[in-house]
């Protein structure tokens, strides 16, 4: 049984939870923020890729201010990954975040007879050379094996640096264009619809990502963006195949899609947010500045005019949030602004205009 269903699952519920605990505040987002970490020690032990997003979700939380929910996700992730690193010690004598099998992994994907996609079933020379290079270091443990390979991966880095580049390029390449030797290893049937299914869906999600990218603030999908962007890492680390790219980069894929369609009503839906908020801001405001009329010294009749015309900017700025707000349901926030037939009948309101 292959471990990506139930990895994708996991992620995929990480950056749900983690997407909803940036959304509020107080004791439900550092609640949601440790559930979230949770949730993604459980996918890092499943497997090693969540750890290309843990990284750059805790940079994305730092950067744009959430440090009390960067703590409560880190501690979320610490509190489940940090006993099964403690038993690989005990069993192993030697540090081992999850398993011993990084080092073949890195060096499917970065040798010199690697052609930047899929693993040694699609590429039997490299099954070959992976046999010649365990019989150079025969009895080594899994632990020390790993070792050597990655030494093996450092030495082609250095030595050919070059053919690692162009090696980077097809392996990006790949990871979008699901055309590489892996999934020539199934039938035609099973080829012909994977890559008439992905074509339908690229330009759809294409479009839609250039739509999310050009929205202001923040976006409401960060956390899925940084999954994938964690996956398209580990395909340029790694190697990309079928099974690493479906996870998490084709339910990203789809969201995106979805997005070109979604968009304008999550613009709507924020204006809407926008406008309340601003409704509120200028009740209080106006209330306060007629207040200050009120309290006013009657003869300061130019601090009263002064005051007057802040008022009318106030009642403009509200009754564009009104527009706004209105039509979708919120004529309650509208109830809330007595504040502004106050001011039309007040005293002074009708001396500035005499004068």
């Amino acid at each position: 049984v292959l471990t990506e269903p139930l990895y994708s699952a996991l992620a995929l519920a990480t950056v749900w939870v983690l997407q909803r605990a940036g959304d509020v505040t107080g004791g439900r987002q550092l609640r949601l923020g440790l559930a979230a970490g949770l949730i993604a020690g459980a996918a890092l032990l499943t497997k090693e890729a969540m750890l290309f997003f843990l990284p750059l979700a805790a940079l994305w939380l730092l950067l744009h201010q959430r440090r009390q929910l960067c703590v409560a996700f880190t501690l979320g992730v610490a509190l489940l990954v940090l006993p099964w690193i403690g038993r690989n010690y005990v069993v192993h004598g030697q540090f081992i975040l999850t398993a011993a099998h990084g080092g073949v992994t890195l060096w499917t994907g970065n040798n010199p007879l690697a052609h930047g996609e899929g693993d040694l079933a699609a590429n039997p020379d490299m099954g070959l050379a992976r046999k010649a290079l365990e019989d150079r270091h025969p009895g080594l443990s899994n632990q020390a094996m790993d070792d050597v390979y990655y030494s093996e991966v450092m030495k082609f880095v250095k030595e050919q640096p070059g053919r690692w580049l162009l090696l980077e390029v097809s392996k990006f390449f790949y990871t979008f264009v699901p055309i590489g030797p892996s999934y020539t290893l199934h039938s035609n049937r099973y080829y012909i619809a994977s890559l008439v299914s992905y074509g339908l869906l690229a330009p759809f999600a294409l479009v839609g990502l250039w739509v999310l990218l050009r929205r202001p603030g923040v976006s409401p999908l960060w956390a899925l963006g940084l999954l994938a962007l964690s996956s398209v890492i580990v395909c340029l680390v790694f190697f990309p195949q079928e099974r690493f790219r479906i996870p998490v980069i084709d339910p990203a894929a789809i969201v995106a899609a979805a997005a070109k369609f979604v968009g304008q009503h999550l613009l709507f839906v924020e204006q809407r947010g926008d406008a309340v908020g601003q409704l509120d801001f200028v009740a209080r405001a106006a209330r306060d500045g007629l207040q200050q009329i009120e309290n006013a010294r009657s003869e300061d009749i130019a601090a009263h005019h002064r005051q007057i015309g802040r008022c009318v900017g106030w009642f403009r700025l509200f009754d564009d949030a009104v527009d706004v707000v209105e039509p979708v349901g919120e004529r309650q926030r509208v109830d809330d602004a007595v504040f502004v037939g106050f001011f039309l009948r007040h005293p002074l309101h009708a001396q500035d205009r005499a004068l």
